[in-house]
């Protein structure tokens, strides 16, 4: 469903319009919310409270952003909110899917792989964790990220290019140790 069909419903049925965006949403800012978080519980409590800050602030969207613009800057807010109240902890692995461009012709099949991609991701600063998950996994274009995290589109680029950089060396280091016997 498209961004302008949710919109339509919503004012026609508010009810009905905001289950749509829960339908369309519900994946993407769970995404978005463990990537910052690092922990599936509190990734799931942190998307169903973006769900009930998001229905309480339906009527403040104006439309000068489009809505998935809007709606990831709330959840990306909320999370980094979220993050900074809490302890910093190692979480258990979740599979990584989306990540392919930052590993060109390696298996994601691979549960080694795939946790020390997880492994690699804890590591990494908040902020790069975050524009590397929302370029590469959630799919989103650089002016969608400046928007999001209020900065420029050369400063999001920047910041890719540096979030893959550490990301690569994160997972060259620990291929490297790992053939060491």
């Amino acid at each position: 469903m498209n961004e302008t069909s949710i919109l339509e419903m919503m004012a026609l049925d508010r009810n009905r319009g905001f289950r749509l965006l829960v339908e369309e949403f519900t994946e993407k800012i769970y995404n978005v919310s463990y990537s910052i978080l690092r922990n599936r519980d509190d990734a799931e409590d942190a998307t169903q409270e973006i769900f009930l800050k998001l229905h309480e602030k339906l009527d403040t969207f104006r439309g000068q952003s489009k809505l998935s613009t809007w709606i990831y800057r709330i959840s990306v807010n909320h999370c980094l909110n979220k993050n900074r109240s809490r302890e910093n902890r190692h979480v258990s692995f979740h599979d990584i899917e989306g990540i392919e461009t930052v590993l060109p012709g390696r298996a994601l099949g691979d549960e080694d792989l795939k946790m020390m991609i997880s492994d690699a991701l804890d590591k990494m600063p908040l902020l790069f964790r975050t524009i590397l998950v929302l370029k590469e996994i959630e799919g989103l274009s650089y002016e969608e990220i400046g928007a999001i995290l209020r900065c420029r589109k050369g400063t999001v680029s920047s910041r890719l290019h540096k979030a893959r950089r550490m990301l690569r060396n994160h997972l060259s280091s620990a291929m490297v140790l790992e053939d060491i016997p």
